[in-house]
């Protein structure tokens, strides 16, 4: 299966989209179990 970008530029909002929700992650008032905190935040970031 080939995997190729048409619009290269947008690689570089990939940093600032990681950042996003990366800080969503950490700034959430949920009161959840860190496992389940965890898992989500992997599951973002796929």
């Amino acid at each position: 299966m080939n995997f190729q970008f048409a619009h290269p530029l947008w690689l570089l909002a990939l940093p600032v989209a990681l950042g996003w929700v990366t800080w969503l992650a950490w700034k959430t008032d949920v009161q959840i179990q860190a496992w389940r905190r965890w898992l989500a935040y992997g599951l973002r970031t796929l």
